[in-house]
């Protein structure tokens, strides 16, 4: 009546009684009061004059779906029972409405999926990737012309064929395992595996999927796509080799530096001696040409015994080739930590003046032992002014063409 058309009024206006507050903070969703202490604002109240009343949370599975209230007359009484009946209404209407919002949402959902699969088909046929549509149990239901081109098959031959029968044997059980999950939870997926072509040769695949459902709930087909990504995982591959050389840059320029500083003492120390040898070759043998006009080969024989050897000028020759050898090894040493500093400048942008000849020489230090074994590298430089450039790259492109011309020539020839 007109009572409650006020009490309502005041609900759309955002009001809400405290005695719906109350019972929401209850554990037990209930809420028992008295009008004439708690009821004052309520229309209700006003209206019935009651004197007593009850409410109870309308509540499922932790959602709130509205609330229940009884007003009570004077010769009427919420005892212990009554309060446990309306516990048990409100439990009651709050399952059904749950159920209720259940079957809303599964329809919505199922509606939902049905569009989204249709507008799948279109973008599959849009795209050009590899559609699909399976039963529940995997099997082609459905001519996709972009399944029959990666297959090969006619939809006659792949109508009733389970996808997996297709797969690398690597990859069946893991796949399988994605695929049953999905099934179970009838929730989309996202696998990857590789598949068979129609000319035998396998192919990376990167699939997704998601069940249409039936009006039960149940699924009654499986759609989605694949798409082919090997020539992605190749350029994954080579972009991870790119940043493992990137840091082992990084790291040889640490190593040269470190090279560098001890490689200098043993420079220095291989020059004076190289330098110091010819003079001390030079003062052995006139020393003892001196020593044996005086004492006489013989005598001079006697005083040195097993030691005259040691004397020997030709040991002083043979040392200092010795040194030579070291030296020039040396050399070498540093100039392939030069060029590992050279190449560690490769992801630097600085831009400088740059000799084409150090460049190119750096190049051929590191490219040496691909090419010593295949072929003789001729040198003919000539007159160049200096190009603005950034060395390391430049060094890198040098190196390339070296190591490409060595591997173009058979060993043997």
């Amino acid at each position: 009546g007109e009572t409650f058309g006020a009490f309502e009024e005041r609900l759309r206006q955002g009001w809400l009684p405290p005695c719906w507050s109350r019972a929401r903070v209850d554990d037990s969703g209930l809420a028992i009061v008295d009008p004439r202490v708690d009821c004052h604002e309520c229309s209700l109240w006003q209206g019935y004059g009651h004197h007593q009343a009850g409410v109870a949370v309308l509540r499922h599975d932790a959602l709130d779906f509205g609330t229940l209230g009884i007003c009570l007359a004077e010769d009427a009484v919420i005892d212990e029972e009554e309060t446990s009946l309306l516990i048990e209404v409100a439990d009651d209407l709050g399952l059904a409405l749950y159920g209720i919002e259940v079957e809303i949402e599964r329809k919505r959902a199922n509606a939902d999926l049905e569009a989204s699969a249709a507008r799948y088909r279109s973008y599959v046929d849009v795209t050009g990737q590899i559609g699909w549509v399976t039963n529940p149990d995997g099997e082609v239901e459905e001519d996709v012309p972009s399944l029959r081109t990666f297959t090969g098959q006619t939809y006659e031959e792949a109508k009733g064929v389970g996808w997996a029968k297709a797969l690398h044997p690597d990859d069946v059980v893991p796949t399988l395992h994605a695929w049953n999950d999905s099934v179970a939870t009838k929730s989309a997926y996202d696998i990857e595996y590789r598949m068979r072509r129609h000319d035998g040769v396998y192919r990376d695949l990167m699939a997704r999927g998601f069940p249409v459902l039936a009006a039960n709930g149940d699924v009654r087909e499986w759609v989605g796509t694949c798409v082919d990504i090997t020539e992605r995982k190749q350029l994954q591959s080579q972009i991870a080799q790119s940043d493992r050389l990137a840091t082992m840059g990084t790291l040889a320029a640490g190593v040269a530096h470190e090279i560098n500083n001890p490689l200098a003492y043993v420079l220095y120390n291989l020059e004076s001696l190289t330098d110091d040898l010819p003079k001390l070759s030079a003062a052995l043998r006139k020393s003892l040409g001196i020593v044996g006009e005086r004492l006489g080969n013989e005598e001079w024989s006697k005083l040195i015994g097993t030691d005259q050897e040691l004397l020997n000028p030709a040991m002083l020759d043979d040392i200092q080739a010795r040194f030579k050898d070291a030296l020039q090894g040396s050399h070498r040493i540093r100039d392939v930590a030069r060029g590992l500093g050279t190449f560690s400048r490769v992801e630097q942008n600085r831009m400088v003046p740059v000799e084409l000849m150090h460049v190119i020489e750096v190049a051929i230090n590191m490219a040496f032992n691909e090419i010593k074994y295949r072929a003789k590298l001729v040198k003919e430089y000539g007159q160049t002014s200096t190009v603005l450039a950034n060395d390391g790259r430049l060094s890198q492109v040098f190196l390339n063409l070296l190591i490409n011309a060595a591997h173009s020539v058979t060993d043997g020839d």
